[in-house]
């Protein structure tokens, strides 16, 4: 009944064997280095074919927190690409 701090997710046996999303970044938060990781090509999921758009990234601090206004801090950058696609 509680969120999880990623170490915790993957350190702690009670949780071995869960499949996670990737991890494209590990560190202080860059802005360019999520730029160019939410418009990158989708390269994780099985059979979408070469031209599949990356919706976008999850941003995720390394300790969970919580914001009143927003609840759990949890965002989404959405790409450029996925919002013009026709």
């Amino acid at each position: 009944n509680k969120w999880v701090s990623f170490h915790e997710l993957v350190t702690n046996p009670l949780f071995q064997g869960l499949k996670l999303v990737p991890v494209l970044y590990h560190g202080k938060h860059d802005p360019k280095v999520l730029q160019t990781l939410a418009e990158e090509p989708e390269t994780s999921l099985d059979g979408c074919g070469d031209n599949h758009i990356r919706e976008g990234i999850v941003i995720k601090p390394e300790i969970e927190l919580w914001n009143e206004r927003i609840g759990r801090v949890a965002l989404k950058y959405v790409s450029r690409n996925y919002l013009m696609k026709s």
